[in-house]
């Protein structure tokens, strides 16, 4: 082998070289960019989940809160207001529980909505009775909203 030849294979492999290295690089940081961009997407792709679930808690906690604050109301005073009040809030907390707890809210919508202006001693004692038992369930609700959105 003489010098000229040696010299040409070493300018041959420095040119592919020089040929090769940008298409590598340009591959390499592509497919960097990629993988990137894609673990993005999923990080924000699971924030918004998390969000959504966040706000679907939040709305079934409001709706928890608004039917035991309408049905404390309506044992306290019970005027027309409380009753609609206690309709609208209850309706709305039934497709969150189960059926035996549908059954309270419902039982608990029925006496304030079949009193009229006033309630005897009995009906003022039941009222309130009903009232507590659902103010006792609201944590239990609660907890069954929670473990809803962490599924």
């Amino acid at each position: 082998m003489n010098i000229s030849t040696i010299t040409a294979l070493i300018s041959a492999i420095i040119a592919i070289c020089a040929l090769a290295s940008p298409v590598l690089t340009a591959w390499l940081n592509n497919n960097f960019a990629l993988r990137k961009q894609k673990q993005d997407l999923e990080f924000k792709s699971k924030q918004m989940q998390e969000s959504e679930l966040t706000q679907q808690y939040e709305k079934q906690i409001d709706i928890i809160s608004d039917f035991i604050y309408s049905i404390n109301a309506a044992a306290i005073t019970l005027n027309e207001n409380d009753k609609k009040s206690t309709a609208k809030a209850g309706a709305k907390l039934l497709v969150l529980l189960n059926p035996s707890d549908q059954k309270i809210v419902i039982d608990a919508i029925k006496i304030v909505n079949d009193s009229n202006a006033g309630f005897s001693g009995n009906d003022v004692d039941q009222v309130r009775e009903l009232a507590d038992k659902i103010t006792r369930k609201a944590p239990i609700w609660l907890e069954q909203a929670n473990k809803n959105r962490l599924k």
